[in-house]
């Protein structure tokens, strides 16, 4: 296997490792000062020209000093600002400050206060989450990084999805992190959210209720090969494709956020300025060979097309559906922005709706919005795709103060606010395009005497410019279920003191009550009718159960029991106590069992400090070796139709096909060969899955690029010679990737769990 490129650096020959496996410290170091070579020093005498810079250069900034900016310049660019007046310097004591640095953490190689997973650690979390929650989370596998296509590494790029326990949700959030490698916060918020959510459930009513009625889909990395270069603490932004700059491998790879498909590599409007899109394979914006040219491009596009709805024409003036569910944000590092398309120029967009989400959205975070050429003028990106050809409400997070956030600042500062703004998008989902001015119960309270419960809720009044006269009207509530569109029970209006909030309460006697606890919902409404969704609260005056939740982890017959994820609403657990087939084998939060070949029952129970208790069970089996899944496929085009032949086999039974085209198309049941006729040309990204009879799913992917001549040209990954060399027949070919199941530790029980 091919693990070194040899190449030629200002006239050196250079041994660089292709894929990212750890690094010497030498290696390290050395690729450091390559890639700071053009570290320049600009000094800055006012707030403002500071602004104006950062957005300027914002792909090409590495740090701030108390007198200017730290920025990767080219000579052009060097002589640029000179001429404009700036003192530019190379950056000396900064970057013999910042080697100091990186030469201490290479020597503890990982500090102990170190909060962000790396690739690997991101996996093993999403596997636990999904075998905690398996009625409420499902891993999947979208694709392959660029080192795995090439069999240099094998990463895969894995989403999560969390959701109903039964059937889907039309309202739908999807949220990619890790585009760019050295953005160490993004890739750790989408986790916390996920945690945040999965052990408030069950807890919080409001969140189980939207678990119910929302789905939420997580790509944790988009760009594993590229993150694994940023955890040696290089300020890795590209993915690693090896095809492109091979005069300097340290400035390899393709910039995943300008080669996505709508608009890219597209003009500007003549008031955007220079684009920071590049053409250049070295520059950091390189925007690849072609549109979606990287696989990790076209399994988000892929996995995009399938969970939204194509409703709008590829152009810049149509409005999406006013009533269209569904939202993509996109989560970078760092300003402290909220961004909405367009990027390439600054005409309105046509869902005005969408830039009110976006400010509504940095009320929370306490954020700056602005639409995306504002900070500077890209093509290809994320917000703009989703958007432009999926007509989806589309936003890019820009978030915290370094790449390299440190650990305490992200706690205490981004975390906080950042997830009060995915929980606010999550709850919108249902009508993004309507939710700028809609009203948001922001918290509530019971007080309770002898005769019954004051019950008030505080809903958020809407501070945005352009809506300060939507006052809240009206506040509405109904037990057990949703207030229903005919209407509910109404609460009346108070005076709270706030200038920010308007308050309501309702009193509800003992004889309207019921059995306790039960779930109220309130709703409140602006003066223009807008509806807030639903609020959820569970009104009791006793205790409440406690909520019991298990990882079982197995490797042979030798089980890991750990229950630490089991949580009380309104106490804490006092004791665990584990049953095997109803025999109790141990207790506490974490241990060791070997169990007998077979299936088991295995239960835990839980107390907590108000001597209530509760009881998880599941079913597992071990010391049975079960294979998972073979399939192969092959695909021929002609202009844009695509034959695809397939095979899946199994030691047991193959009982489901299915194959997601890349266009958002799905064919379950698929004849062999199967045809597909595609709308338009591109980069498409074609998954077939196979699942057996006990669950297991493997998965094979590859691509194609269909044409809107029968001049074919090649559709395969960056292997296909004819990809680079244009077509010699009116077929295309297409580079088959075996071995991209998803590949799990072996669990001899997984099946259950999936």
């Amino acid at each position: 296997m091919l693990k070194y490129l040899l190449s030629s650096i200002i006239g050196l020959s250079v041994l660089m490792p292709v894929s990212a496996a750890p690094l010497s410290e030498a290696e390290v170091m050395a690729m450091a000062k390559r890639r700071l070579a053009q570290a320049m020093h600009v000094h800055v005498v006012t707030p403002e020209l500071r602004k104006q810079l950062m957005a300027e250069f914002h792909p090409y900034l590495l740090a701030q000093t108390p007198d200017g900016l730290i920025v990767q310049l080219n000579d052009a660019q060097k002589l640029a600002l000179a001429a404009r007046g700036f003192w530019v310097a190379p950056a000396q004591t900064w970057k013999a400050a910042h080697l100091a640095w990186l030469k201490k953490q290479l020597e503890q190689r990982r500090k102990p206060d170190w909060c962000y997973p790396t690739v690997e650690e991101t996996r093993v979390e999403a596997e636990r989450l999904a075998r905690i929650w398996p009625e409420r989370v499902t891993l999947i596998d979208i694709g392959d990084s660029w080192e795995k296509t090439q069999g240099l590494a094998d990463r895969d790029l894995l989403v999560l999805r969390i959701g109903p326990k039964t059937g889907e949700a039309e309202a739908k959030l999807l949220l990619t992190a890790g585009v760019h490698a050295r953005e160490m916060a993004p890739p750790l918020l989408v986790l916390d959210f996920i945690r945040d959510l999965l052990r408030r459930d069950g807890v919080d009513p409001e969140i189980t209720y939207f678990l119910d009625h929302r789905e939420l889909h997580v790509a944790l990395l988009v760009n594993p090969d590229g993150r694994k270069y940023a955890e040696q603490n290089l300020l890795w932004r590209k993915n690693t494709n090896t095809n492109y700059c091979p005069q300097s491998p340290d400035l390899r790879g393709a910039d995943l956020n300008r080669n996505f498909s709508f608009n890219w590599g597209g003009s500007l409007s003549n008031s955007a300025g220079g684009a920071h899109a590049s053409t250049d394979q070295c520059d950091e914006t390189y925007l690849g060979r072609a549109a979606a040219s990287e696989p990790e491009t076209r399994a988000i596009e892929a996995y995009a097309r399938r969970l939204f709805a194509d409703d709008r024409p590829d152009d810049f003036s149509t409005p999406a559906p006013v009533s269209k569910p569904g939202i993509f944000v996109d989560i970078h590092s760092f300003s402290e922005l909220v961004l909405y398309p367009w990027g390439h120029d600054y005409t309105p967009l046509p869902n005005p709706g969408l830039a009110a989400l976006a400010e509504r959205t940095a009320q929370i975070n306490r954020y700056t919005p602005m639409a995306a050429v504002s900070l500077y003028p890209t093509t290809g990106t994320t917000d703009d795709f989703g958007y432009g050809e999926l007509g989806v409400a589309s936003l890019t997070f820009e978030i915290g103060r370094q790449f390299f956030e440190p650990c305490s600042s992200y706690e205490s500062d981004v975390r906080p606010g950042n997830l009060d703004a995915l929980h606010y998008l999550w709850r919108m989902a249902d009508a993004p395009y309507l939710s700028g001015n809609r009203p948001r119960i922001v918290r509530s309270q019971q007080q309770w005497d002898s005769s019954g419960v004051t019950i008030r809720i505080d809903v958020e009044s809407c501070q945005r410019v352009g809506c300060q006269q939507s006052a809240i009207t009206a506040a509405e509530y109904a037990w057990d279920a949703p207030v229903p569109e005919q209407g509910g029970v109404a609460m009346t209006l108070i005076d709270s003191g706030s200038t920010t909030d308007t308050s309501f309460e309702a009193r509800i006697d003992r004889n309207q009550l019921g059995n306790l606890p039960r779930t109220l919902f309130v709703r409140a409404a602006n003066a223009e009718g807008r509806w807030s969704p639903p609020f959820a609260l569970t009104v009791h005056e006793q205790s409440l159960p406690p909520v019991a939740r298990a990882d079982i982890d197995c490797e042979g017959t030798s089980c890991t029991f750990d229950g630490s994820e089991s949580t009380s609403p309104d106490g804490h657990i006092v004791a665990w106590r584990w049953y095997v087939d109803d025999i109790e084998v141990g207790q506490g939060t974490n241990f060791v069992h070997t169990l007998s070949d077979g299936t088991h029952d295995v239960t835990l129970a839980v107390e907590d400090n108000h001597q209530q208790t509760n009881t998880l069970t599941r079913t597992i089996t071990v010391g049975v070796s079960e294979q998972k899944p073979t399939a192969t496929l092959s695909a021929t085009c002609n202009a844009l139709s695509c034959t695809l032949d397939w095979s899946a086999n199994d030691d047991g039974q193959v009982v489901a096909v299915e194959i997601d085209w890349g266009d958002g198309q799905v064919t379950s049941a698929p004849a062999r060969p199967e045809q597909h006729h595609y709308q338009k040309a591109g980069n498409y990204q074609i998954r077939l899955t196979a699942t057996d009879d006990i669950g297991q799913r493997t998965s094979v992917v590859a691509y194609v690029a269909p044409t809107t001549q029968d001049e074919g040209h090649g559709g395969g990954g960056e292997n296909n010679t004819s990809d680079s060399g244009g077509g010699g027949g009116a077929w295309s070919w297409l580079l088959l990737l075996f071995g991209a199941r998803y590949r799990r530790p072996r669990r001899r029980w997984q099946r259950n769990f999936e």
